[in-house]
């Protein structure tokens, strides 16, 4: 497989279909106590979970084997990976140098709508091309247009190069199976469906 890992977990970097719409949302997951009478619904997780459903078209059956081999790897539902929000969600200001930590962002009030837990902003996705990629951790805030990272990116990279900034979330396959429609013998389409998991962030390395 073409994937690889970051904090020991694979990376699904491959970007979506951009003729179709991106669909995602938000849930709250709740439990229901009661049957009959007065019930009581209480938040299993105290903040949302991403969901996402991103259409791929494959040029090859070798492209769509790709997907199947890492969600075979996975187990289905089983395994937990990392996924982009494929949105530019962060637009960088100035280039990256390569031991930089700190990088120059538009303001976009991170530290009043991202909070320090895990999930939405902690981690993002810097795409340069289908070959070159970088996920990091943020851990500060110096100021409302500059981010820290855990490390640098180990080499420079100009704005022009960066095709975009994406938040990157912990998460599994939210399908029981993958099902392609070939539109040629060798070209298919199919809809990959992800889900954010809150908890499972303490376990990272």
């Amino acid at each position: 497989m073409s994937f690889t890992t970051f904090k020991d977990k694979y990376v699904f970097h491959l970007f979506p279909l951009w003729s179709e719409p991106l669909q995602d949302s938000f849930a709250h997951s709740i439990e229901e106590f009661g049957i009959l009478g007065l019930s009581y619904a209480d938040e299993v997780e105290n903040y949302p979970r991403y969901k996402g459903i991103y259409k791929y078209i494959c040029k090859n059956k070798a492209g769509a084997a790709e997907i199947n081999d890492l969600f075979d790897d996975r187990l289905g539902r089983l395994g937990a990976f990392w996924f982009p929000s494929f949105k530019e969600d962060i637009v960088l200001t100035s280039n990256i140098g390569a031991s930089d930590l700190n990088i120059d962002v538009e303001d976009i009030e991170y530290s009043t709508f991202f909070p320090a837990t895990p999930g939405t902003g902690r981690y993002i996705f810097i795409y340069v091309n289908s070959n070159k990629w970088f996920a990091r951790k943020i851990t500060g805030v110096p100021s409302s247009t500059s981010l820290t990272m855990e490390s640098s990116l180990g080499e420079a990279i100009t704005m022009a190069r960066v095709k975009m900034i994406s938040f990157l979330y912990l998460g599994r396959f939210d399908i029981d199976e993958i099902e392609w429609t070939y539109v040629t013998p060798d070209v298919s389409i199919t809809d990959l469906y992800f889900i954010e998991l809150p908890n499972e962030y303490a376990d990272l390395s």
